[in-house]
C-alpha cells in the first residue's frame, strides 16, 4: 500500500466496508483502475454482517429509491438478493402500515420495497461487490488520517494494520468516507484549517430493542402480518413509540421497537410485549403468535443529525462523505440504507457528469434533494409543531386517517414515505377535498 497513481482516476480509497461503502466502492469502479476498500473488522464469512455493526440484527428495509440505486451500481442486484432470500416487490402486496389507526391503503402504489436480514443483504452485496474488476478489500485495517495537500485536494490515507500495528501510506485520487457515525473527517478539516459544515442536530432519545422470532412449526405466517414488513407507530404527531417487524427470511422474523424522549422498551420478552400494548395495529396478537429466537439487541440514538457539506464555500477536492456521517435520521421510516444508495448513485453520475476536482460538489448536490425529503420527515415525526404548523399537522392528520380507506390518498402517503414527494403534498387541495369529504360529520 506505498506506490502514488501515475495517471488521473487511478486509485479509489473507501472507508467502510457497510453498504454505504460496498456501493460507493461500486459507484466508482469503473472510473479508477483500483479500488480500496478498507474496513476495521475482520472479514466476514459468507452472508454475514461485519462485527463491528452495532445494529445488525435490527430490521431492516430498503425502500423504493434505494431500490432503484442498488440495482443501477449492481445491475441483477435485486435478483441476488432474493436468491439470498430477500422478499422483493410492490409495496402494495407487502407492506403494512399502520399510523395510529388500521392500515394505510397501499393497494395502487408500484413503489418498490425489498427485506432482508441485514447480515445477508450486506453479505451479499459485498459477494457482488467482490466480482467487480479492481476492487481490493483490506480488512483488519483502521485509517488514521486523511491527507489533504495543502487542504485543498486528498492525496490518500495514512492507514494500521490492527494485527501488526504496520503502518501505511495508501495515495489516492479520491477518498470516500463511508465510515458512518464514528467518523473523524470533521477533525480532519478542522486540522487543515477548513470549517466544519454547518450541522442540524435534534435531540430525539432514541432507544432501540430488537428480538427475532420464528413461525411455529407447521403455523403459516400470520394474515396480519405484511409479506415483507409491518411499520407500527403511535397516532401521528410528535413519535413516542413504533415498532417495525421486518422478514429475515421465510420463517423469521426481526420485531423492533423504539422509543423515543424517555421512553424504553424493555429488553425481557415480557415487558418487550407490554410495550406494544400503545401501538395501533396487529402486534399484540401477532408476537403471541410468534417463537422467540435468541437475545435481543439494544442500539441508542441520542440525536438526529445532519452535516451540510453541500454548504460548504469550497469542499476539497476529490473528498466524498457519504452515509450515517451526513446525515442520521431515526429508524421509524427505514429510510437508512436507502440514503446510502442514493448518495452512492449521485457520487457515480458525478464522475460521469464532471471533472474530479468538482465531484464532491456535485455528488453533494445531486444527493441533496433526497436527503432534504428524509430530514424533513425526521424532523415532522419528532419536533412538535408551532403556530401554523399546528393547523397543518391536524390537517395531515386527517389525511392520513382517510387514507386508511382510499388508495388515492395512501398512494400519495406512500410517495412521501418512499422520498418521492415532499411531506406538505398530502396538503393538495384535491387530497385536502377527499379527506374532507372522508371524515365523519360533526
Amino acid at each position: 500500500m506505498t506506490a502514488r497513481p501515475s495517471s488521473p482516476r487511478r486509485r479509489a480509497v473507501v472507508i467502510g466496508a457497510s453498504v454505504a461503502g460496498l456501493l460507493c466502492a461500486a459507484a466508482v469502479s469503473r472510473h479508477f483502475d483500483e479500488v480500496h476498500v478498507v474496513d476495521r473488522d475482520r472479514r466476514p464469512r459468507g452472508l454475514s454482517a461485519r462485527g463491528g455493526v452495532p445494529h445488525a440484527r435490527h430490521s431492516h428495509i430498503l425502500l423504493h429509491p434505494g431500490c432503484v440505486a442498488v440495482e443501477a451500481l449492481l445491475p441483477g442486484a435485486m435478483a441476488g438478493l432474493q436468491a439470498a432470500g430477500a422478499a422483493y416487490g410492490p409495496a402494495s402486496s407487502r407492506l403494512v402500515i399502520h399510523l395510529g389507526g388500521g392500515p394505510i391503503d397501499l393497494r395502487t402504489t408500484d413503489l418498490a420495497v425489498l427485506a432482508l436480514g441485514r447480515e445477508a443483504l450486506e453479505g451479499e452485496l459485498r459477494r457482488q461487490t467482490q466480482t467487480l474488476p479492481g476492487i481490493t478489500f483490506h480488512w483488519r485495517t483502521s485509517v488514521l488520517d486523511v491527507r489533504l495537500d495543502g487542504g485543498r485536494r486528498v492525496v490518500g490515507v495514512r492507514a494500521t494494520s490492527l494485527d501488526d500495528g504496520q503502518i501505511a501510506d495508501l495515495e489516492a485520487d479520491l477518498v470516500v468516507d463511508a465510515s458512518g457515525r464514528t467518523s473523524h473527517i470533521v477533525d480532519t478539516l478542522a486540522g487543515y484549517g477548513i470549517p466544519a459544515p454547518p450541522v442540524d442536530r435534534v435531540r430525539v432519545d432514541g432507544w432501540y430493542v430488537t428480538r427475532r422470532f420464528t413461525l411455529s412449526p407447521g403455523r403459516a405466517r400470520p394474515e396480519a402480518l405484511g409479506e415483507l414488513a409491518t411499520i407500527i407507530q403511535t397516532t401521528p404527531g410528535v413519535l413516542r413509540r413504533t415498532a417495525v417487524l421486518c422478514r429475515v427470511d421465510s420463517r423469521t422474523w426481526s420485531v423492533s421497537m423504539a422509543g423515543y424522549g424517555g421512553e424504553r422498551a424493555p429488553a425481557e420478552l415480557p415487558g418487550f410485549r407490554d410495550f406494544a400494548q400503545e401501538l395501533s395495529g396487529p402486534i399484540v396478537p401477532v408476537l403471541a403468535d410468534l417463537v422467540p429466537d435468541g437475545d435481543p439487541v439494544v442500539f441508542r440514538l441520542p440525536n438526529l443529525v445532519r452535516r451540510r457539506f453541500d454548504r460548504l464555500d469550497d469542499p476539497p477536492a476529490g473528498l466524498v462523505v457519504v452515509g450515517d456521517a451526513v446525515c442520521t435520521v431515526d429508524a421509524a421510516g427505514g429510510i437508512g440504507m436507502s440514503l446510502a444508495a442514493v448518495q452512492a448513485l449521485a457520487l457515480r453520475e458525478a464522475l460521469e457528469a464532471v471533472p474530479l476536482r468538482k465531484v464532491p460538489r456535485e455528488a453533494y448536490r445531486r444527493s441533496a434533494g433526497t436527503l432534504d425529503l428524509a430530514w424533513r420527515g425526521a424532523l415532522s415525526r419528532h419536533v412538535p409543531a408551532t403556530g401554523d404548523g399546528v393547523v397543518i399537522d391536524r390537517h395531515v392528520r386527517q389525511v392520513l386517517a382517510a387514507a386508511e380507506h382510499d388508495p388515492v390518498l395512501g398512494l400519495a402517503f406512500s410517495r412521501v414515505a418512499h422520498l418521492q414527494a415532499e411531506p406538505h403534498t398530502l396538503l393538495a387541495p384535491p387530497l385536502a377535498q377527499r379527506a374532507l369529504a372522508a371524515a365523519p360529520s360533526a
